[in-house]
């Protein structure tokens, strides 16, 4: 049940974290670390905002770069230290008089990305928590092989012991029976050596009493033995059902590597579509694409019903599945919402 309990609580830490949106961690040449958070939303908040991503640089995040789909239009936002700076509604820019409108928006938003990541690096937290503690499970049945194994050998010793007793005993049965008949027969020859005869009596009786004695010690050792076996074969039992979860975990992890290549599969067929269709030169030129129900974006453009159209029947294997990719300096990201 402990391992049980290991395995789940990995794969709901890493369920959240699809969920929830993706986040990366970089740092360029010059040593000056970059953030970057998108955003999986399936329906509008109260704002209007479907989707949105942030790329943030330095390390305590002063200079911000929002781009947020609102209300059918693309946003872009310049923050530095949660100040805005610049603004952009499509291809028109908003005038520094008008920010003040967006900044509860974008507050939100910032604490929102905020929880992502404490919630991210708890994740983490916990999945290290579980490879430490699978790890000292195998390395306790380990041990208890190596104790069961000690355990047999012991108990081997010991009935090895308990049939050199019974030799004996066997041994000082038959001298004593010897004992009697020379007495006998002494006490046919003379009654003289009738005193003999009951001293050799008295000196059988003891050693069978030894004997009945050594008989009881054996047949104790022989029960601490079958003891000790039941012990031996408990621990195997429990190393094969640890062996057994082990191998479940593994299986789970192929299933999810398998659905990763063909989620990217899908996300570069949607590419090369673009590609064909002449929206982008080569796969090069694209930097921004979202695909959802409502519609396409492809380096922040919004694309024709036609196409958008076209591309959601052939992509989109359900409804309020959101495809997103983008690609920048600090890496190329790609997701698919399956919710």
């Amino acid at each position: 049940m402990k391992n049980k309990s290991i395995v789940a609580s990995t794969f709901f830490a890493g369920l959240f974290m699809i969920t929830t949106g993706t986040q990366a961690i970089a740092q360029n040449k010059q040593g000056v670390t970059t953030h970057t958070y998108s955003s999986n939303a399936t329906e509008k908040d109260k704002y209007g905002v479907t989707w949105y991503n942030v790329e943030a640089k330095g390390d305590n995040e002063e200079w911000k770069q929002i781009t947020l789909y609102r209300n059918g239009e693309v946003h872009k936002i310049t923050m530095v230290n949660d100040k805005v700076t610049e603004m952009y509604i499509g291809e028109r820019k908003v005038a520094e008089a008008d920010f003040a409108q967006y900044e509860p928006m974008l507050k939100e938003m910032l604490e929102r990305l905020k929880k992502q990541r404490e919630e991210a690096n708890k994740a983490r937290a916990e999945a290290e928590v579980a490879r430490a503690q699978a790890e000292k499970m195998r390395e306790q049945a380990a041990l208890d092989r190596e104790q069961a194994m000690k355990a047999r050998e012991q108990a081997d010793r010991e009935r090895e012991k308990a049939e050199v007793a019974r030799e004996q005993a066997e041994m000082a049965r038959k001298v004593s029976e010897k004992d009697r008949q020379e007495a006998n027969e002494l006490r046919k020859k003379a009654e003289l050596a009738r005193g003999e005869a009951a001293q050799a009596r008295l000196l059988a009786e003891k050693q069978r009493v030894q004997a009945e004695q050594q008989r009881v010690e054996a047949d104790k050792m022989r029960m601490k033995s079958d003891e000790q076996r039941v012990l031996a074969e408990k621990a195997r039992a429990e190393a094969a059902v640890a062996r057994v979860h082990a191998e479940k975990a593994r299986g789970e992890a192929e299933i999810a590597r398998k659905r990763s290549d063909e989620d990217r599969k899908q996300v570069e067929d949607l590419i090369d579509e673009l590609v064909q269709g002449k929206v982008i030169g080569g796969r090069e030129d694209l930097h921004v694409l979202q695909l959802t129900d409502e519609s396409l974006i492809v380096n922040d453009k919004k694309q024709s019903a036609e196409l958008h159209q076209r591309l959601k029947t052939k992509f989109l294997k359900k409804s309020g599945q959101i495809i997103s990719f983008k690609s920048s300096a600090s890496g190329t990201y790609w997701n698919i919402n399956n919710q």
